[in-house]
């Protein structure tokens, strides 16, 4: 999508994002309605890129994009342990593979949180000292 830089006599420089690429020499001020001439300005370009919190809240939305996204990072992690000159496979992660690990996933999101074996440890520690204080009063 092309920007073009516009300059009103009043306001100043502004920048215009439009869909196509006809450049009109004149346009109206967005503030004022003004005539606002081009700029001749050096060429940019503006990358959008997402960051690591985005990509991994756009996988956990859908079971389907998390399991191929966790069947390509399994994947590329064996690679590194394999030689350079042995033949792969180009599609690595099969469309079965995915299909089933969504289910799974799609099964334990249904199924809330799970507790760790730290966790359930810390909860019976808790329960054990409870019991010892009621015995004790």
């Amino acid at each position: 999508m092309p920007i073009y830089t516009y300059k009103c006599p009043e306001h100043g420089r502004y920048d215009v994002f439009t869909r196509h690429f006809d450049a009109l020499k004149e346009r109206p001020c967005e503030k004022c309605g003004g005539a606002s001439k081009i700029c001749v300005t050096a060429p940019s370009r503006h990358n959008i890129e997402r960051t690591w919190n985005d990509k991994a809240n756009e996988y956990r939305q859908n079971p389907y994009t998390q399991a191929k996204a966790q069947l390509t990072n399994m994947h590329r992690s064996h690679l590194e342990h394999i030689e350079r000159d042995c033949d792969r496979d180009e599609n690595p992660v099969q469309e079965e593979a995915i299909q089933i690990a969504a289910k799974e996933i799609d099964k334990q999101n249904r199924a809330g949180p799970q507790m760790g074996i730290e966790e359930k440890h810390a909860r019976r520690q808790f329960k054990a000292a409870r019991k010892t204080k009621s015995k004790e009063v």
